[in-house]
């Protein structure tokens, strides 16, 4: 079943909406996101949050700065914000098979927006994992702490990947793709994800208030 959406020009074919598409997305969108959950907000975030006292105890500044800061709190902010950065660095990477994109100004600036949209997103997601009543009790259950994170960041991803696939279009390898009419909406979906961001950080404060 499909719906065409535009009439063609020059005798071309007009691109059209497929099930199997919007299929293909929901699909993609739902591998990425329980995929990068569980390395990114799963073992590396949960992990991260446990070594800070750990570390501390063993009389390393930066650890011991932390927990005498902020106590549990700081350590489970540093396990976002690491986790988080890394997450956005980790979208840069091509697929093996997809050499880097030559150095030029187009280049440079998406690199930067996609590690800023990466981290906040996965600032975002951490927030939702530290802030579940799962990982408060530290009871191990991290499967529990990420299914709502699972939920949204499918979501996200299915908004990002439908109307490509849907139209049967392939993904591409790379966000580094020099295009600048690519870092328009790179740079929007950036600004609103640091809003989010920052409406989460000071809806959490006026809670602790």
């Amino acid at each position: 079943m499909q719906l065409e959406l535009a009439a063609g020009c020059n005798g071309a074919a007009p691109p059209s909406f497929s099930l199997a598409g919007l299929g293909a997305a929901l699909v993609v969108s739902s591998e990425a996101a329980v995929g990068e959950e569980l390395l990114f907000r799963g073992p590396l975030l949960w992990g991260l949050a446990a070594m800070i006292p750990w570390l501390a105890r063993k009389n390393m500044p930066l650890a011991r700065a932390l927990v005498r800061r902020w106590g549990p709190h700081g350590a489970a902010v540093f396990a976002v914000a690491v986790s988080a950065l890394l997450f956005g660095i980790a979208h840069l990477l091509p697929s093996p098979e997809t050499p880097l994109p030559a150095l030029s100004p187009a280049v440079a600036v998406q690199a930067m927006l996609k590690v800023v949209e990466g981290t906040a997103f996965g600032s975002l997601m951490g927030s939702l994992v530290v802030n579940s009543r799962w990982f408060a009790a530290r009871d191990g259950a991290i499967l529990r702490s990420l299914g709502f994170p699972m939920l949204l960041h499918a979501a996200f991803d299915l908004l990002y990947f439908a109307p490509t696939l849907g139209l049967g279009f392939p993904l591409p390898d790379t966000y580094l793709t020099g295009n600048v009419l690519d870092e328009l909406g790179m740079a929007a979906s950036t600004l609103l994800l640091i809003l989010a961001v920052f409406v989460a950080a000071r809806s959490k404060k006026a809670r602790s208030c």
